[in-house]
Formats: structure tokens, sequence, C-alpha cells
């Protein structure tokens, strides 16, 4: 088995999930596995499915940012869930970031961060990206989580070479890209078991433990303004609590964040 080719079999025969991945779409190329999940919600999805590519051309980010296409070097992946699983997408983000922060840590004893709301980094530099959306039809909602992750690239395009890395430069280890899946998978489904059906209230101390955010300057585009202060906190809600002035504090949901030294 080629190591960094997605093989659907292995995958299926060494999952041990519950519900997540027990459903599995395989494609060599698409446009996007977010957009792909989109199009299955029309069609009573099993709850856990999951879609991977190994190369697509129109996968975005967080505000339609591009996110680089490298074939055979990423995972691409989307995850939909029945809304049962969170109170909103932007906590689902949360957990999820915290999940996959969690696993690149044990799998390579290196000190992953997350950058709130939805980034994963190591030596300043992103691995890892998190898209998570909502998606009502015929008043039933569902929860699409896309995630992109960097492993085999040794270099990138020039416009992302300064922010972006893969788990081949960081660690100079081998990998099987299918038991990176599999593994990620477990560590998603026992995250959101663990904080949304379990214990929720401690989540947010376990989240703030790796958030990279906490104790910098950042700056944040947030609902048409440029909000700058120092992160100071991440409320019960997920939110971003940034002091602006002295005494004055923001709690923010969302928005394109630049923390100081990183991105």
């Amino acid at each position: 088995m080629n190591e960094n080719h997605i093989n659907k079999d292995y995958i299926e025969n060494n999952i041990y999930t519950k519900y997540i991945g027990r459903k599995i779409y395989i494609f060599k190329n698409i446009d996007s596995t977010n957009l792909e999940a989109k199009r299955h919600i029309n069609n009573h999805p099993i709850d856990g499915s999951v879609f991977i590519s190994e190369s697509q051309t129109a996968g975005k980010g967080r505000n339609n940012n591009l996110w680089f296409n490298y074939p055979n070097q990423q995972i691409l992946m989307s995850i939909i869930l029945e809304k049962k699983h969170s109170q909103s997408n932007h906590f689902l983000t949360l957990v999820v970031g915290l999940s996959i922060c969690k696993y690149l840590r044990h799998l390579t004893n290196k000190s992953f961060y997350i950058k709130w709301p939805n980034d994963i980094i190591i030596n300043n530099k992103k691995i890892c990206g998190i898209l998570t959306e909502a998606v009502t039809i015929n008043n039933s909602t569902h929860f699409i989580v896309g995630i992109g992750m960097n492993i085999f690239q040794h270099k990138f395009n020039h416009e992302i070479s300064k922010k972006a890395t893969s788990l081949v430069l960081e660690t100079s280890d081998h990998y099987n890209i299918n038991n990176i899946i599999c593994d990620m998978l477990f560590y998603i489904e026992e995250q959101i078991e663990k904080f949304f059906h379990d214990n929720p209230n401690d989540f947010i101390s376990h989240y703030k433990q790796l958030c990279i955010n906490i104790g910098r300057h950042v700056k944040v585009n947030y609902k048409g303004k440029l909000i700058d202060g120092i992160c100071v906190n991440i409320n019960h809600k997920g939110e971003l609590v940034v002091a602006v002035t002295l005494g004055q504090f923001l709690e923010i949901n969302s928005g394109d964040v630049i923390v100081q030294d990183i991105y």
C-alpha cells in the first residue's frame, strides 16, 4: 500500500469510531469536500459520513479564502454531523480544533497550538485549517466540518510559504495518511462525546491551555471594523475576549485574526 494515497478498504478496516467515518466516500479529484457533503445533505445522510479527496479544485477556508491544492500531499476531508452534537457551528469548530491539536501532540510529541478560531499551528506556522458550516434543509440542520491538513509537502506556493508548514517538514518522520485519518476521526469523535455530551463545562479550560492567542496582541476584522488589543481570555461561549482600552473588553465570536509574531 502506498502510504501517501488514501485507501478506502484500509480505513474501513482500521477505524474504531462509533459513528464518524462509518460511511466514507473517497474521490480522486473534486471541487471541494464541503460542497460534496452539502450535496449529500439533500439525501438524508448518515450521521458521521466522511468525504475525502486526494485533490480539490475549489477548496475554501473561512471568508472564502483560497485553500491551496497539493494533490496526494494533504488530508482534504469533510464530516457531516447532526445538530444534536453541538449547540453551534462556532463551538463545533473549537472542539474539532482541540481534538486535532491533541491528536497531533500525541502523534509527534511536538508543541502544536490552536490559533482561534480555526487553525492549528506549530512554530508559528499553519498546518491545519477547519471550516464548519451549518446547512438547513426542510427544517433539518446538519453541520459540515471541513478539515485541510498539510502532511507531505516539502515546499509551498510563494503566497503562503512564510506561514504554512507540513507534518514532514516539522518532524522529518514517515507517515501513513490512512492511519492519520483513522486516528484523527477517533480523536474528533472522542472529544465531541466528552465535551458536548459528558463534560461541556470542562471544554473551555482545556481549550485555553492550547490557545496561542491568549496574552498576545491581536488584530481582528470584526463586523467591518479592525479591533486592536490584547487577547485576555476565551469566555464560556468560546468567544475571544479582547482588551481594547483600560477597562474595556470586547467579546468576539467570529472574524479573521492576526496574532502577534504569527500571522
